[in-house]
């Protein structure tokens, strides 16, 4: 006697079969059109969300301030190009934090950066570098976006930014406001 052979139902094998079609269509793309899409992501990656370019310059005189502690602060802003340009340096042997603070507009919007001291509350000396976002209420609504968009990818391009501090008005940014942030946030 002869056994029957057990066949799977229909649908199974349709099921099967269409799986097989969807991986030869795969396939089938050629390795220009992947070499392509790779390209095209790369150069999104370069981009920031605002399109701000960094310079040299700037990158130059953050590691002034990083690396060899030369400079207490500095003031970058977004020049007519949509490029970031220094404004002002402040060096550390006569460091004014009130000079610091004037250096910002009051009816337009700069990055600043500073090489903040501070003590703890059990009384050691601490130093962070904050990021400073300043938008003031009287900045033009465009130029407060096109600095706010921007944050992130300058923060990320500087890198060893401890504490980023987004400021509307004096207050937010005077010595105690900005060691009651740091201490917040470390403390």
């Amino acid at each position: 006697m002869h056994k029957k052979k057990n066949k799977p139902p229909k649908y199974i094998t349709q099921k099967k079969k269409k799986k097989k079609k969807k991986k030869k269509k795969k396939k089938k793309q050629t390795p220009k059109k992947i070499t392509k899409k790779k390209k095209k992501k790369k150069k999104k990656k370069k981009k920031m969300v605002s399109g701000i370019k960094t310079n040299e310059e700037v990158l130059s005189v953050y590691k002034q301030l990083k690396n060899d502690r030369k400079l207490k602060g500095l003031i970058i802003k977004i020049n007519d190009k949509t490029e970031l340009e220094v404004e002002k340096t402040f060096e550390k042997k006569d460091f004014n934090y009130d000079d610091f603070i004037a250096g910002f507009p009051n009816d337009d919007s700069r990055f600043g950066v500073i090489d903040f001291n501070y003590t703890t509350k059990d009384g050691r000396p601490q130093e962070k570098i904050l990021f400073i976002l300043w938008s003031p209420i009287n900045a033009k609504p465009l130029k407060k976006m096109k600095y706010s968009t921007s944050v992130n990818a300058i923060v990320d391009g500087l890198g060893a930014i401890a504490l980023t501090i987004q400021a509307d008005s004096v207050s937010d940014i005077t010595r105690e406001s900005l060691e009651q942030k740091v201490s917040d946030k470390f403390h």
